[in-house]
């Protein structure tokens, strides 16, 4: 007769235990602290390489706008103001019309230590009434359908209107700006280089003026007028804020000290330092920790260490300085 053996069947565990459930959770929270900034440096160098197509993007319109009119744009273009109609009106030839209202602009964007402080200032801020290379380059960089009349003030309807279209190439991914933009103007991140800022008091944002480099007012230069070689020389750079339609965001430039040497350059050259930017940012600068993003007048772009030295952040931005650019930056 077969023996029939009866197995114990244990009754089966469900669920975990808790300090098991506290393992799982350290060992999620571990693998979470070590991916999330891996993720985020990531995406800022998603963000930086799309910061560097833009300036390309940018360059390659304002060549093609020099190949049409043998120059490239002016920085900006000042002249008698208009009205509505295009007749000439009373007042001085550099009036400013004040928005009459206070917005928010990004300042000190780095503490002495080089980390980032996001920190923002109530301004009131002026627009320009003349029109800068951004809007004259329109038509190279494929928005067509923002149509300004530049023979009518900027202030009239239908330039107002297009002054409110954001133009995509014209910001920096990286940029936090205000998402209520004043007077619902387009913002820009990029400037075109004016070469060096001489006379600059630091107490008004439009005093002092730009020599040597390939922007500044009425400016026409071309491209045999780059004396120093087109890889020598600079293009355009990152500026932290601006608008798109408006001449006091155009052009930025080396900065010297008031006694004219160029050695002159912690907190000034980039981002700026907060009393000078109480009223405008005259300045280069970026939301990249540390590095700015710059076009060459040969075509190519690439980023710049804030730290770089000033004198060869000069030499870099005049085009006929003759200065012999032997570093690699």
């Amino acid at each position: 007769m077969r023996e029939l053996v009866s197995e114990s069947n244990p009754t089966s565990r469900k669920g975990f235990t808790l300090i098991e459930l506290l393992v799982v959770m350290a060992i999620i929270a571990i693998l979470a602290a070590m991916l999330l900034p891996a993720i985020q440096r990531a995406r800022e160098a998603a963000r930086r390489t799309q910061c560097i197509n833009n300036l390309k993007q940018i360059s390659l319109a304002a060549m093609n706008y020099e190949s049409t009119f043998n120059s490239f744009p002016s920085g900006w273009i000042e002249a008698m103001p208009v009205d509505d109609d295009g007749n000439p009106t009373a007042g001085p030839a550099n009036a400013n019309v004040a928005f009459g209202e206070d917005i928010l602009i990004p300042v000190d964007m780095s503490d002495s230590n080089n980390q980032r402080v996001n920190q923002y200032r109530l301004i009131e801020w002026e627009l320009s009434p003349w029109w800068g290379w951004q809007a004259l380059i329109l038509n190279d960089m494929n928005q067509t359908t923002v149509n300004i009349d530049y023979d009518r003030s900027k202030f009239s309807d239908d330039s107002k209107q297009a002054s409110t279209v954001p133009i995509e190439s014209y910001v920096c991914p990286s940029a936090a700006l205000p998402s209520n933009r004043p007077r619902e103007l387009g913002y820009c991140n990029y400037r075109g280089v004016g070469g060096e800022l001489t006379g600059f008091s630091g107490l008004s944002p439009y005093s002092g003026s730009y020599r040597g480099g390939i922007f500044g007012a009425n400016s026409g230069t071309r491209l045999r007028d780059i004396q120093d070689g087109e890889s020598n020389t600079l293009l355009f750079g990152e500026s932290a804020f601006g608008f798109w339609a408006d001449s006091h965001s155009a052009v930025a430039a080396s900065v010297n000290a008031s006694d004219g040497s160029s050695s002159f350059h912690d907190g000034n050259n980039f981002d700026g330092r907060p009393e000078i930017n109480q009223t405008i940012h005259l300045t280069f600068g970026s939301w990249h920790d540390a590095v700015a993003h710059f076009a060459l007048a040969d075509g190519s772009a690439k980023g710049m260490a804030k730290n770089i030295d000033a004198r060869l952040f000069h030499s870099l931005c005049t085009r006929n300085g003759s200065e012999r650019v032997t570093s690699d930056w």
